[in-house]
């Protein structure tokens, strides 16, 4: 383990050792108050949201994106990593990858009586998935949440807004365990080696501060990417393992499932 909480909890001899536990308990916070701040900056997301100031409640979203990035770098990198921290970041997650983009949907974007249909369903679905677990990091049980985030933010300056029929359908997908292909990552909880932070860092950054009139061509390759995604994230399953189509693309047991999503 070369993490700094190590680091320092191996100072030993007298008032070093102190010093060093000191110093971790204070640092094992750090993570834990990033996390809090996000929050803090996806409920003022929601307020500008409802308010009518959206392009500031869209880039405040993309730099909670950002920082939930950093959140996880110093956990790892501290060595702080806690099933306490993991389930305040997936509680604040939900507020700015879901609870925001709904209402900007459906209020803003595409104004329907499905669209707030689509809205409601998200976001308790968002919720219910707190209590779902995953089987290994290879997959998603479900469409990801992240993905109505990402469609929904590029959709509002591509010009091209996804209608809530597909939404809903996106919906369904998420309350399904049908397995979607994720990145493959086997970082310890102390490693930030195979995570891609700076990119994933950069690119929210990024469109944080970008001048949205200017780069509406990005979000519609964007959103693109993203709906092909959607389309076809689950076929890698289904042409390289065996069994049944069914083993194949939904879990069945929940014995499997080790770890929240």
């Amino acid at each position: 383990m070369d993490s700094i909480a190590y680091r320092l909890l191996s100072l030993s001899g007298g008032s070093l050792g102190v010093v060093g536990r000191v110093a971790w308990s204070y640092a094992a916070l750090i993570p834990e108050v990033v996390t809090v701040s996000t929050g803090l900056l996806a409920s003022l997301a929601l307020i500008l949201v409802v308010f009518e100031m959206l392009e500031y409640g869209i880039r405040i979203v993309f730099l909670c994106l950002a920082l939930d990035v950093v959140d996880g770098y110093l956990a790892r990198k501290l060595g702080a990593v806690s099933e306490r921290g993991e389930f305040l970041d997936r509680l604040f997650d939900r507020l700015y990858q879901v609870v925001v983009p709904a209402v900007l949907y459906a209020k803003y974007i595409y104004p329907s009586t499905l669209a707030i249909v689509y809205a409601t369903l998200i976001i308790t679905i968002s919720y219910w998935r707190l209590s779902r677990r995953v089987p290994t990091r290879e997959c998603f049980a479900g469409l990801p949440l992240h993905v109505h985030t990402i469609l929904i933010l590029a959709s509002a300056f591509s010009g091209f807004p996804v209608p809530p029929e597909l939404m809903l359908l996106l919906a369904l997908l998420s309350l399904i365990p049908l397995r979607y292909y994720r990145r493959s990552l086997r970082a310890s909880p102390t490693s930030n080696q195979g995570t891609l932070w700076p990119l994933r860092l950069a690119v929210p950054l990024l469109l944080a501060i970008a001048p949205y009139e200017k780069i509406s061509s990005v979000f519609m390759a964007i959103e693109t990417v993203v709906l092909g995604y959607v389309a076809l994230g689950w076929v890698p399953f289904l042409v390289s393992e065996k069994g049944s189509i069914k083993n194949r693309l939904f879990y069945r047991s929940r014995e499997d499932l080790y770890r929240l999503n």
